[in-house]
């Protein structure tokens, strides 16, 4: 199927459902699919990709063929063949490679352009490793626009170097900062892998586990043959299939990628919209991943698990972002308050396991969560990119920064907004009352707890449940009240269990063996109910959550009368 086509989504739980129309989705093979989710697609970004860059008017931006015509037009008799490399390198022989980079810099208008929208898109959709033959900077611009950690790697001593936490922008052919490193020539191509053989075999060895997808390049390129070339030389003939994205292909050139085992993602639609177009693609890209990847999130943590089956407008959910040497003194300052409140803090650590991708992990366990507090005491890498992604998925309301007192505020832009202030060193019991009641306040606006808190009544308690319950989200409204129970009988009825790292711990689970409450029937049942949606994803039945209501009643009763 075509990507113009449209077509509808219906994701449901229990019931519920959401509708979402997607465009191109369907032009992109299922297998594929699988690998954008899990993280091993390896996009390889040409020249023709640079169209895409906000360039001032009155500019245009050639591609490779076109560059070899402007080398060709300042070149005296010179008849130019459609060789684009011959151009290039019969311009250095004739004016010196300095003046071949010079006329690149040129024409490629370096420092005039600038990343676009499509730019963006791309890089909120690739946050691991990005190989690119072009010499700009765009792509580590818009990784610094976004506050994004990224390490650019031009020389294999590059390679090694680096945060595992940071993207990565591999740049085979050098860029205009490393003039030395630029694949230009005919000589330049010709001597590649022997010059480079560590890059090659790297570059080669990304494709074992990887899949290639290929982005701004023509068969004709001479960039496109060289990386071929690379992989050739390592691997022989891929028995994997690398895919490529272009727009509005005839059936002759999808013929020509598939004879070099490449699948083409033909999207539809006019040159002219080219960057309308893949900003679009990549923008329902990443909306697609991130729902499947929101559907198979885990956590280590047994509670943060249970809540990210509730919907996110009502799960009690709330990120805790700072840096890496606040997190044991703003955990003990931060945990008591909420964990009275009956809500559950996440941080990245509690969902990221080997192997995986931090930016992808944070952004999920981000969205995941109704709300989040942000510490900006220290401007780190990372803090500042949670920061933005914080500030592009969540309301201002849902957002509380903190910050130590007498720390200076990170960015400018934050001047003026709202920031709650703490002491860790020096005690300031006017700073700590202040700090607890505001972030108190907080959470009863966003949580909306101060109604739950004073109310006796079991449908003023259960009242999150209720509205699940009406809304057709049978688990969650299973997994809400069982949460609910656990935390009224901890605050209210039980005397909790012996400190564990500083915490009283509550679990139900063990309560309902106590001989007290063995008259209950079916309560074995029902916890077993609620175990299998939160360990095994099960979907529960309407019937399964009317029962399952009358259960968490029956005890929060006897709870009462005991």
């Amino acid at each position: 199927m075509q990507g113009g086509y449209k077509y509808r989504i219906m994701e449901r739980r229990n019931g519920g459902g959401r509708t979402m129309e997607y465009k191109y989705i369907l032009s992109i093979p299922k297998p594929l699919l699988n690998d954008f989710v899990n993280n091993r697609v390896i996009p390889f970004v040409g020249a023709g990709f640079s169209k895409n860059a906000d360039i001032p008017k009155g500019l245009t931006m050639p591609d490779w063929n076109e560059l070899g015509k402007l080398a060709a037009a300042e070149i005296a008799d010179y008849m130019y063949d459609n060789n684009a490399i011959d151009a290039l390198s019969y311009y250095e022989d004739l004016y010196s490679r300095t003046k071949l980079v010079e006329f690149l810099m040129k024409e490629l208008h370096f420092g005039k352009i600038q990343p676009g929208p499509t730019y963006k898109a791309f890089c909120e959709l690739f946050t691991g490793t990005i190989c690119t033959t072009n010499f700009d900077s765009l792509l580590e611009d818009t990784m610094t626009l976004l506050h994004r950690p990224v390490s650019v790697v031009v020389t294999k001593d590059r390679l090694t170097i680096g945060n595992k936490d940071e993207s990565k922008i591999v740049k085979l052919h050098g860029d205009f900062n490393h003039p030395d490193r630029m694949i230009i020539t005919e000589n330049d191509y010709d001597m590649y892998i022997e010059r480079n053989p560590v890059f090659a075999t790297y570059i080669a060895n990304l494709f074992i586990t990887n899949t290639m997808l290929l982005i701004g390049y023509s068969l004709d390129d001479d960039d496109f043959r060289g990386i071929w070339q690379i992989i050739n030389s390592r691997l022989g003939n891929m028995t994997q299939p690398a895919y490529c994205i272009t727009v509005n292909a005839s059936q002759e050139k999808i013929a020509r990628y598939h004879r070099r085992n490449i699948r083409v993602i033909n999207l539809e639609g006019g040159a002219k919209d080219y960057k309308t177009i893949l900003q679009d693609f990549f923008v329902e890209l990443k909306d697609y991943i991130d729902k499947e990847r929101d559907r198979t999130a885990e956590s280590t943590n047994e509670k943060i698990n249970e809540q990210m089956i509730i919907p996110v407008e009502d799960n009690k959910l709330c990120f805790i972002s700072c840096s890496m040497s606040r997190i044991s003194q703003l955990s003990a300052m931060l945990n008591p308050i909420l964990n009275n409140f009956g809500i559950t803090p996440v941080r990245i650590d509690d969902m990221l396991m080997p192997g995986d991708n931090w930016i992808d992990i944070s952004s999920t366990a981000i969205r995941k969560s109704k709300a989040a507090i942000i510490d900006i005491s220290d401007a780190t890498p990372n803090v500042m990119l949670e920061l933005g992604l914080l500030k592009s998925v969540k309301s201002g309301k849902n957002i509380l920064m903190i910050c130590e007192k007498d720390k200076p505020l990170p960015t400018s832009d934050l001047n003026g907004q709202l920031v709650l202030y703490y002491t860790f060193d020096v005690p300031d019991k006017k700073v700590e009352y202040h700090f607890k009641k505001v972030l108190s306040e907080w959470i009863c606006e966003v949580y909306g707890k101060e109604r739950e808190l004073y109310s006796n009544s079991e449908q003023g308690i259960f009242s999150d449940a209720h509205r699940l319950f009406q809304k057709g989200e049978y688990s969650a409204c299973i997994v809400s009240a069982y949460s609910e129970l656990e935390y009224q009988l901890s605050l209210h009825y039980i005397e909790p269990y012996p400190k564990k790292d500083g915490f009283s711990h509550f679990r139900l689970n063990d309560y309902l063996k106590s001989d007290i409450y063995s008259d209950i029937p079916f309560s074995k049942e029902f916890v077993s109910l609620r175990n299998k949606i939160v360990h095994q994803r099960y979907v529960a039945t309407e019937k399964e959550a009317l029962e399952f209501m009358d259960f968490v009643k029956e005890i929060y009763e006897k709870a009462r009368r005991k």
